[in-house]
């Protein structure tokens, strides 16, 4: 693979010789060096600015107005940290990312560890005796087990798709149409740590009414779902980072 270096290269041959060694000229003489130093001057200023032509511009008021001064405090400390501008996209990235876990309330560094401490008894909530009943994990609170010992199990290890719609969907849903055998949405943790992982699989459905015979009819509006998988092969990869879960069996 040839490697263009010069700006000359990039120009067509056909160009009159004045014209390309005037534009070339110019080209050179457009290349400013910016010093490390001065990579984070103006950012505060400039975070001002797009934020309040945001305001100005936005229909109604934006989510992050009542958040404004809390955002502007954050990136003068990002100015004043010094970052390069080799440090300052990285840097900027994982500050995202640890505010995003923060406030979708996900565990920081390598995940939920399954120690004694995370969890929380809910035993005398379910009206059973203490260490028997349902535990919650306290640092991913959609991670459950069934007693002290029991084999915790995420809530969200599968989201079911429609095909063909844009939302998606938890519970259990059929291997196949009409099938008695079902699959969850609940999974059970191979190992710790755990980082939760959530993973989508299509589901063809078909919208029904229920008679009073409490037979169902085909019917769009009537309210009660059917939901089966569109294709089974798409749970390898779950299998791979889940262990199964048998749904519970609707009396």
């Amino acid at each position: 693979m040839k490697r263009i270096k010069l700006f000359e290269e990039f120009l067509n041959e056909s160009i009159e010789s004045k014209v390309r060694a005037q534009l070339i000229q110019f080209l050179h003489e457009g290349v400013k060096m910016i010093p490390v130093d001065s990579i984070n001057e103006g950012l505060v200023d400039k975070a001002q600015y797009e934020l309040d032509l945001m305001m100005k511009n936005a229909e109604g008021t934006p989510v992050v107005k009542e958040f404004v001064p809390e955002i502007m405090a954050l990136v003068k400390k990002f100015a004043d940290s010094g970052q390069s501008g080799g440090s300052a996209p990285f840097v900027s990235k994982i500050i995202v990312q640890v505010l995003q876990k923060l406030m979708m309330h996900e565990p920081l560094g390598e995940g939920i560890m399954g120690t004694d401490e995370e969890w929380s008894d809910h035993s005398d909530i379910d009206g059973v005796d203490e260490g028997t009943g349902s535990f919650q994990n306290m640092r991913l609170s959609s991670v459950f087990k069934e007693g002290k010992e029991g084999k915790p199990y995420y809530l969200d290890a599968i989201v079911f798709t429609p095909e063909g719609k844009d939302y998606g969907f938890t519970g259990q849903v059929s291997i196949s149409e009409g099938s008695d055998e079902k699959v969850s949405s609940f999974q059970y943790i191979k190992s710790f740590p755990f980082q939760p992982k959530t993973f989508k699989i299509t589901v063809h459905e078909k919208e029904y009414r229920k008679l009073e015979d409490g037979s169902l009819v085909e019917e769009e509006g009537g309210g009660w779902w059917e939901s089966w998988l569109a294709d089974p092969k798409q749970l390898d990869e779950v299998w791979e980072y889940y262990d199964k879960k048998e749904p519970v069996k609707r009396k």
